[in-house]
């Protein structure tokens, strides 16, 4: 009887070694599919939930004149970005927002309810910088400033139509900017940030430089163009024409020092 109880207990005794024995198995055998056989796609979903990506613009190369003056430059402007998903209050936000930057209230506020635009959107492309501060000030987790590189024409509307100009996307939409446009654009860089639980960003880190885009000097000499165009307003008044054009052309050597179009514009303010 007592052999008998012996057997039974050491037959239970086995049966527990050899549970545990193949739980412990399959503990091994799944920790080895996780870490070995999808290391690979683990270590990509933790990349992606740690760490953002932004693209970092490549300034557009100068245009110069025959004597290296600028016609044409680039300078750093912000922009105002919103991750919609990630504010906690948008009815808040947006109020606030619109009021600093001058736009409708239920206008933005309908734009950052979009189902469609909850992951990324564009609140107002190149923001005075006297607003900056004021948006820093909201500290809302989900809206920041973005770096941006803007188009400046110090001459406003000298050789406008040589010049051409760039528009909100960043691409030139006529003229020489248009013509040149993939020479002057340059190629963009990309920045990465590691981020915590809360999406906040921090640690950047620049994984591609941006290389600035050539740059071209031109034959046009911008004294003789304004001197050219001066003229041929004045000409155009006193004939009551509609319009005139005035080319200025070195006669030994074919070069273009002047190219005036009346009427101009200002390619600062293009559209």
């Amino acid at each position: 009887m007592v052999e008998t109880g012996k057997r039974a207990h050491l037959g239970r005794l086995a049966l527990v070694m050899m549970l545990i024995t193949l739980w412990t198995l399959l503990i091994l055998l799944r920790l080895g599919q996780l870490q070995i056989l999808r290391h690979q796609d683990f270590a990509l979903l933790a990349l992606q939930r740690q760490q953002v990506t932004r693209s970092i613009l490549a300034p557009r190369g100068i245009i110069y004149d025959a004597h290296m003056d600028e016609l044409a430059t680039s300078v750093t402007v912000r922009t105002v970005a919103a991750e919609p998903k990630r504010i906690r209050d948008v009815v808040t936000a947006s109020r606030n927002l619109a009021s600093i930057l001058g736009l409708n209230p239920s206008e933005l506020l309908a734009r950052m309810t979009d189902p469609a635009k909850q992951v990324f959107q564009i609140i107002k492309r190149r923001i005075d910088p006297e607003m900056e501060p004021r948006i820093e000030a909201l500290a809302v987790e989900g809206v920041y400033l973005v770096e941006e590189s803007t188009r400046v024409y110090p001459n406003r509307a000298i050789a406008s139509h040589v010049l051409g100009f760039v528009n909100m996307n960043g691409d030139g939409g006529a003229g020489i900017e248009l013509q040149y446009d993939k020479e002057l654009k340059g190629t963009q860089g990309q920045i990465s940030f590691d981020i915590d639980a809360r999406r906040q960003s921090f640690r950047g880190k620049v994984e591609k430089p941006p290389v600035q885009g050539r740059s071209l000097i031109l034959s046009i000499d911008r004294s003789i163009q304004y001197i050219a165009e001066r003229e041929l307003a004045s000409g155009i008044e006193r004939a009551h024409a509609l319009r005139g054009t005035a080319i200025v052309m070195e006669s030994d050597t074919g070069r273009i020092l002047a190219l005036a179009v009346n009427p101009d514009f200002n390619c600062n303010a293009y559209n």
